[in-house]
């Protein structure tokens, strides 16, 4: 899952270059479309994360056993 993080952190930079880039321009389809993307992407990631960071509890037995603490 670190590659699809790392690659989506690099996505994410480069789209913040290019909407700073076009966001003065007057081509207002450009920094939607990118926009667009860069939401998508900043989701993604998001949700990435947070499953990495989730607790498994898809094992019954510890799901069972964590529920004291």
């Amino acid at each position: 899952m670190n590659e699809q993080l790392d690659f989506l952190k690099a996505q994410i930079t480069l789209l913040q270059g290019r909407i700073n880039a076009c966001s003065g321009d007057d081509d207002s389809k450009e920094y939607a479309s990118l926009m667009r993307l860069y939401l998508a992407a900043v989701k993604e990631y998001n949700s990435l994360c947070a499953k990495e960071e989730a607790p498994d509890d898809s094992d019954p037995l510890l799901a069972f056993a964590n529920l004291g603490e």
